[in-house]
C-alpha cells in the first residue's frame, strides 16, 4: 500500500532541533498546504489533532504523527521509518544525542510518552554530519489491544543499541478501528548543554506492507 501517513519532512526541508539543553527536543512537520496560514490573523486555528506544523512538547502532542486507525492496519505489519542526521558537534566534541521514537497513548492536551524505539546515546564525530535511521516494523492487533514489533537502528553504517531487537515497549489497550489508535512522534535528547548541539529529520513515515 505505500506511505498512508507522514511528516512533510525532507533533507531540501527538514525539521531540525538543537541549541541549548539537556531537555527532550521534539521534532516537528512543516504544514500542510492547506494549513500554512494556520494561525494568522483572519484564519482559524487549526482544530484536528491530525494538523501538521505545530511543534510538539513535554506537555502537548500537537503536531503528533497519527497512527493510522479505522483498521486499516489493524492485523496488519507495518513500517515506522525515522531518518535524519546529527552534528557537526563543532563546539562539544564529547556531547551525545539520543534520537527517541515515542508513542503517545493519552490525548493531545495530556499525552502519555511510552519510547518505542532509540538509538540510543550516539556520538557525532567532531568534523562532520552523520545521518542515522531507526526502522521499527510493527503489528497491532485491536483483539489482543496491543501494538507489538521489532527495530533495527543506525548511525553512519554501525548498528547501535538493536540487532534488531523488540520494541522497548509493548503498547496495550489500542483499539485500531478507533479514529486516532495513538499518536507517534520522534525527539532528541542531547547529552551536553551546548550552543553547537543540532539534529535534523528527514524522514518520518507509517508505510504499510
Amino acid at each position: 500500500m505505500g506511505v498512508i501517513a507522514a511528516y512533510l519532512v525532507s533533507a531540501a526541508a527538514p525539521s531540525t532541533v538543537g541549541g541549548s539543553g539537556t531537555t527532550a527536543k521534539y521534532f516537528s512537520s512543516n504544514p500542510a498546504a492547506p494549513a500554512w496560514m494556520s494561525g494568522a490573523t483572519g484564519v482559524n486555528s487549526a482544530v484536528d489533532s491530525r494538523q501538521l506544523g505545530s511543534v510538539p512538547s513535554s506537555t502537548s502532542a500537537a503536531g503528533q504523527l497519527v497512527f493510522p486507525g479505522e483498521s486499516r492496519l489493524d492485523g496488519a505489519i507495518a513500517t515506522i521509518a525515522v531518518a535524519g542526521t546529527v552534528g557537526s558537534d563543532t563546539g562539544d566534541p564529547s556531547g551525545t544525542v539520543n534520537i527517541e521514537l515515542v508513542a503517545n497513548t493519552g490525548t493531545v492536551a495530556s499525552p502519555t510518552y511510552t519510547v518505542i524505539a532509540s538509538t540510543g546515546a550516539l556520538a557525532p564525530t567532531y568534523a562532520g554530519v552523520e545521518q542515522f535511521f531507526i526502522r521499527a516494523t510493527v503489528m497491532g492487533s485491536t483483539a489482543s489491544g496491543l501494538l507489538v514489533g521489532s527495530y533495527l537502528a543506525m548511525l553512519a553504517n554501525v548498528v547501535v543499541n538493536s540487532t534488531p531487537k523488540a520494541l522497548n515497549a509493548t503498547l496495550s489497550g489500542r483499539d485500531f478501528s478507533a479514529d486516532v489508535p495513538f499518536g507517534l512522534l520522534v525527539r532528541a535528547t542531547f547529552g551536553t548543554s551546548d550552543s553547537t548541539n543540532t539534529a535534523s529529520l528527514t524522514q518520518f513515515q507509517v508505510i504499510a506492507e
